[in-house]
């Protein structure tokens, strides 16, 4: 008997609160006064008003971004051009090194074979 008695106790609770759960707790602006309504609407313009100037703001950010990323892009290439000119710069650097320290030597040789 207790058994049943909870079981109807726990069923007749889930139906109170199902019941008030779907309750409509929204209120029109009908029982609002004039003044209450001029309020919300003047809230709902400047809700709308600062969604607007954040959707502009986002906007402006995004156009930002793209703008910086474009010039990544342009710096990235000028970086990998820049560092390709530096290894042909420094290959030709070491070459006229080179020739620089074999003429010297020839030059040392014919230095040496003129003072025997």
């Amino acid at each position: 008997m207790k058994q049943l008695t909870y079981l109807l106790i726990i069923v007749l609770s889930g139906l109170i609160l199902r019941t008030l759960l779907r309750v409509n707790l929204v209120e029109g602006l009908s029982s609002c006064t004039p003044d209450k309504q001029n309020l919300v609407y003047q809230n709902t313009a400047a809700i709308e008003q600062q969604q607007k100037d954040m959707d502009d703001y986002e906007a402006s950010v995004e156009k930002t971004i793209e703008y910086l990323q474009t010039e990544v892009t342009a710096f990235s290439t000028l970086i990998s051009q820049n560092a390709s000119n530096i290894a042909e710069n420094k290959e030709e650097i070491e070459s006229s090194a080179k020739m620089i320290k074999t003429a010297a030597d020839k030059k040392g040789a014919e230095l040496d074979k003129i003072a025997f």
